[in-house]
């Protein structure tokens, strides 16, 4: 007797889609409901069912992270039946297929995209929600700045894939330069970042690129109150990828609204971004990443009424502010052990103001980067990085301008008609060659300690050299809870009108900072904890005014001066502590409390006393929320308290009869402040999910309250009388995102 083994009869194949997006998915159990045969996906989302008994027959896939699927089908013996399955999201899912970076060296806020784009106030922006954070103070009105634990704006580093970045926003802090969906990963150091980074001595936001779609092409045309976006990602060759974005906004309309009669644009406010990305895997050792990108902003408008207290602020007033670059990143890895990522940069910059007839600033940067950086796990209880990070700058400057206030000048300081007039039109080299060096020892899975060190050499027009050290720790003291600290040396060139020969003093020092703090992450219960630091800075070698002695006698003469050069005299330090209590993205709720609580002083000459930071608030609260609900749904709101910003009291003023104005007479420097300032936006997205595409929708509402915050004062024509500027009104926004 012979037995012969029956073949398997094929009997449904079919392919597993992500419903709205087109996105193959693979892992997922497919079966026949009541009997053995089940399938699991291809990575492609391809199946084959087997010996299927005939007749109706129903095609089950069981709630996981994706709604139920049930669909009844007619086997017929001898016959393929021909599925296509699409598998909506369970909103109320948790999710399970967030991949998080591995841990850090050094102490830091790792932030999902995800839930980042639907922090009202933000417009769906994840780089916006940094301004979200413990540490950040609030930017004035407008301005778009990052003010990291009481230091300047210009103090904080912005880094992507390890490279310089020009400029995180587009004017006004309205929108980043990046778009969101290019980005995989935003790392928040408020203090302590690694050697590996220099030439800043206050925070840096590390934004890291993600690999295009290399299943199928799709992307997305988004339409919102401030701009518009396009954008795709695809294959474009068995291991290449190619990633396209651009946008271009019309916010002239929001500003025309908002405008008082005082002013009319004569060039629409207008920005625009780009970005292009190929990634290429060269070969199992190699990687390729291209990144072309830019942006532009400009805006051109007309004062027709002189303001009181200052009659030459009148005409037509312009800016342009606009960047082009390309940079590269090839990864070798040598074995499973030692990696070398080689990046190169260059960009080109300018910045360009122009104020009536008489005020002119141009400024054009050349910027070209390099960077080796080799990782080297020596052993499983040993971690060594080191590497080599070049940058360069070309700058040249024509300008004709009063000398630029610097913190701590009163705000309110003698008008345009009062000041003297400077020319400069000059060239600069200015050179960074660093290397750096840091270890990891982790002698058990509880603890692990970091030691590095860095020298930059200053050169071309600038000479000088910095050896600094930086280290930091990381304690697993018991189950869900990490003590972590570190503490080093930071410093940074000073700007470039602080060095040019007219306008500044060639002959600064580097501006520098010492750093340290400690802090403990605790696990209250699953997706919830709570981040506790304090810290303590201290800055030094920080460029300061020379003083100026104003004789009120000789004003009628026309002989005021508007100010001396700087020097390095000042000093600063910067104590506080910040709280995180966050919510996870989870199954229906996510969030945060952001809280800090801090004092920031700076001292301009030795033997004054401490006075407040300009951008000092002693409380900064977050309130940061979002929920699920049914139909797709979800509701999310912000609220931000943060204590009034310190101000510089006009005492009195005297009269410049050749100016035919005022000069005011300020008191003691940051002695009164702003009101408090509150917030309050909220946000309703919801999501229309179709078999191919998805529609999503968003209606966003900032300052829901209409509340009037102050932003800072405005003088009449002989500041005998002040009022409180406003900032923005309550403006609603909306927007549609059709993806495929």
């Amino acid at each position: 007797v012979v037995l012969v083994e029956k073949e398997p009869v094929l009997s449904l194949r079919g392919k597993v889609f992500k419903k709205g997006t087109r996105t193959p998915l693979g892992g997922i159990t497919v079966e026949i409901e009541g009997t053995e045969v089940m399938e699991v996906t291809n990575n492609d989302g391809t199946f084959e069912l087997f010996d299927v008994p005939p007749g109706p027959q129903t095609l089950v896939v069981l709630p996981s992270q994706y709604k139920e699927y049930r669909q009844t089908f007619f086997i017929a013996e001898g016959n393929v039946q021909e599925v296509t399955l699409r598998l909506e999201e369970d909103p109320f899912a948790e999710f399970r297929t967030i991949v998080r970076a591995a841990p850090t060296k050094e102490v830091s806020r790792g932030l999902q995209t995800e839930e980042l784009r639907k922090i009202p106030g933000t417009g769906g922006d994840a780089l916006k929600a940094v301004q979200n954070l413990p540490s950040v103070a609030r930017a004035p009105g407008g301005s778009g700045q990052l003010i990291i634990r009481g230091s300047s704006p210009e103090d904080t580093l912005f880094r992507l894939d390890n490279l310089f970045l020009p400029q995180l926003y587009h004017f006004g802090g309205v929108r980043a330069v990046i778009n969101t969906d290019l980005i995989e990963s935003i790392d928040f150091y408020p203090g302590g970042f690694s050697v590996r980074h220099g030439n800043g001595t206050a925070g840096l936001v590390d934004v890291k690129l993600k690999r295009g779609r290399d299943d199928q092409w799709g992307g997305y045309v988004d339409v919102n109150t401030f701009d518009t976006t396009a954008f795709a990602s695809g294959p474009i060759n068995e291991n290449g990828t190619l990633t396209l974005s651009v946008r271009r906004s019309y916010i002239d309309v929001i500003l025309n609204a908002v405008a008082g009669d005082e002013l009319k644009f004569n060039s629409a406010p207008v920005y625009y971004d780009y970005q292009a990305q190929w990634d290429q895997r060269l070969s199992k050792k190699d990687d390729l990443r291209v990144f072309f990108y830019g942006s532009d902003d400009s805006l051109e408008f007309f004062i027709e009424e002189p303001i009181d207290n200052d009659p030459a602020a009148s005409g037509g007033l312009g800016s342009h502010v606009y960047f082009h670059g390309i940079q590269s990143q090839w990864e070798h890895r040598f074995n499973p052990d030692v990696t070398l990522t080689s990046s190169l940069v260059t960009v080109k910059q300018e910045l360009g103001f122009q104020l009536g007839s008489e005020i002119d600033f141009l400024l054009d940067l050349y910027r070209l980067g390099w960077r080796e950086d080799v990782n080297w796990r020596i052993s499983p209880e040993f971690d060594l990085d080191f590497g080599m990070d070049v940058d360069y700058v070309v700058g040249r400057v024509d300008i004709t301008a009063p000398l630029p206030p610097k913190e701590g000048q009163p705000e309110e300081g003698p008008g345009l008609s009062s000041q003297e007039l400077l020319s400069s039109a000059d060239s600069n080299v200015f050179g960074d060659r660093a290397f750096y060096a840091e270890g990891t020892w982790k002698p058990t899975d509880r603890f692990s300690w970091t030691l590095g060190g860095r020298l930059d050499w200053f050169g071309a027009d600038y000479k000088r050299v910095t050896v600094v050290p930086r280290s930091s720790f990381r304690l697993t003291a018991a189950e869900g809870t990490v003590l972590k600290g570190g503490a080093g040396m930071y410093y940074r060139r000073p700007d470039f009108d602080e060095l040019d020969s007219v306008f500044g003093t060639p002959t600064l020092d580097p501006e520098g900072s010492f750093q340290s703090y400690l802090g403990v992450e605790q696990e209250i219960l699953d997706g919830l904890t709570i981040d506790i630091q304090g810290f303590y800075k201290y800055l030094f070698s920080v460029v300061s005014t020379r003083p100026v002695e104003l004789d009120t006698d000789t004003l009628d003469d026309g002989e005021f001066d508007s100010g001396d050069r700087y020097d390095n005299a000042a000093v600063g330090r910067v104590v506080g502590g910040e709280v995180l209590l966050r919510q996870q993205f989870g199954r229906w709720f996510w969030g945060w409390i952001a809280y800090t609580l801090s004092r920031a002083e700076r001292k301009d000459r030795p033997g004054e006393e401490f006075r407040l930071f300009d951008f000092d608030q002693t409380h900064v609260l977050t309130l940061v929320g979002s929920t699920r609900l049914p139909w797709g749904l979800e509701l999310g709101t912000r609220i931000r308290y943060v204590t009034g910003s310190p101000t510089t009291d006009v005492v009195r003023a005297v009269l410049d009869t050749d100016a035919g104005s005022y000069v005011p007479i300020s008191g003691p420097i940051n002695e009164g402040r702003l009101p408090d300032f509150f917030q309050m936006d909220v946000r309703l997205d919801k999501t229309w999910t179709y078999d191919a595409w998805k529609l999503q929708g968003y209606i966003e509402v900032q300052n829901v309250t209409n509340r009037m915050n102050g932003e800072g004062y405005s003088y009449n024509y002989d500041f005998s009388e002040r009022i409180v500027q406003s900032g923005l009104p309550v403006i609603p926004g909306f927007g549609l995102k059709g993806s495929f």
